[in-house]
């Protein structure tokens, strides 16, 4: 399975972009196109960095395929063990199944559009790391997540519509009768932490929609739910202090933020 890190991508966007300069006055007409030529080759190589970003985001969640698959890693990594080094052995496993999954896309010189519908999901997943040293002490740490859903059918959909350096883009995630849970633990000397989540609901949905302009990004999201039941579960515990909670959410849910990037 391809595996794309997007916020490499948008750290390389933000490079390119670094990278414009204004204010210059030259001598030569000739300098000055040749300057401006510059400026608009970065600008259209942080924008499609940002583009391509947005779109593996788009997509990341709609990866399905036809009966199991599976994957597992498993680093073994003793040297930082022996050395007195921070990082240690890390695993990886994953599986997922699809009983059908369709895509469809289209896309012109300033559009950009593609749906991807899945029936009967399953997907789970699960890391764990540990490491024995910090800052060459003795500081042992195991740091465990993992996540599991199911859905009967969902949607994602994409669309990109305008230039190089102004666009806007839409995301949309729905989905029917989903189910999920996940877990995440922490254990160290300084700190013992357990979170454990688990929910369904028989609809569920997202809708992110993002406005760029000239490195400009203005990003609107919404989500909801009906028909939901959500339980949390907390329990956090470091040096002098300790917490415990919980959170329970039932029948229709709503949120939304605004974030703005420059």
């Amino acid at each position: 399975m391809l595996s794309v890190d997007t916020d490499v991508l948008k750290q390389y966007a933000q490079k390119f972009h670094n990278q414009l300069a204004s204010g210059f006055i030259f001598d030569s007409v000739y300098e000055t196109y040749r300057h401006q030529q510059i400026q608009n080759g970065l600008m259209a190589i942080s924008s499609y960095l940002i583009s391509t970003a947005s779109q593996f985001e788009a997509n990341d969640d709609a990866i399905a395929v036809s009966n199991w698959s599976f994957q597992s890693f498993l680093n073994p990594n003793l040297y930082p063990l022996l050395t007195k080094k921070e990082g240690g052995p890390n695993a990886h496993l994953s599986m997922q199944y699809g009983y059908l999954n369709k895509e469809y896309s289209y896309s012109n010189e300033y559009v950009y559009s593609s749906m991807d519908i899945n029936v009967g999901s399953f997907r789970a997943k699960g890391d764990a790391q540990f490491s024995l040293w910090k800052e060459g002490q003795l500081y042992p740490n195991l740091s465990v997540k993992a996540s599991a859903a199911a859905s009967l059918f969902s949607m994602q959909t994409y669309a990109r519509m305008g230039t190089e350096n102004i666009y806007a883009d839409v995301k949309t995630n729905a989905t029917v009768g989903v189910l999920y849970a996940n877990a995440e633990a922490t254990l160290n000397p300084y700190e013992q932490t357990l979170d454990v989540g688990i929910g369904g609901s028989a609809l569920k949905g997202e809708v992110e929609a993002s406005f760029h302009v000239f490195g400009l990004k203005l990003t609107l999201t919404g989500q909801g739910s009906v028909g939901s039941a959500e339980l949390n579960m907390s329990y956090h515990h470091s040096n002098r202090e300790w917490e415990f909670g919980s959170k329970l959410g039932f029948i229709v849910g709503t949120g939304f933020k605004v974030k703005v990037q420059y």
